[in-house]
């Protein structure tokens, strides 16, 4: 599952509920881990409520394509 957003726009953000900005950073395994105990700050559009979540700002470091891969 991901965005292939191609429109240039910038994409919906969940504003105050960042856990971790991980900047510009590429490759395997950006980030990884588990969920236990991470709260639930959001709600997807297709999820319930109830689902501990984490929520990552990060910046293209280059005009490029990218694959975000959970």
């Amino acid at each position: 599952m991901g965005d292939a957003a191609t429109d240039a726009a910038p994409d919906a953000m969940m504003t105050g509920c960042i856990d971790m900005d991980i900047g510009m950073a590429t490759g395997d395994s950006v980030v990884s881990g588990d969920l236990t105990g991470a709260g639930d700050d959001g709600q997807g559009s297709c999820g319930s409520t109830m689902g501990e979540d984490m929520a990552f700002t990060w910046t293209a470091p280059s005009s490029a394509e990218y694959t975000f891969d959970t």
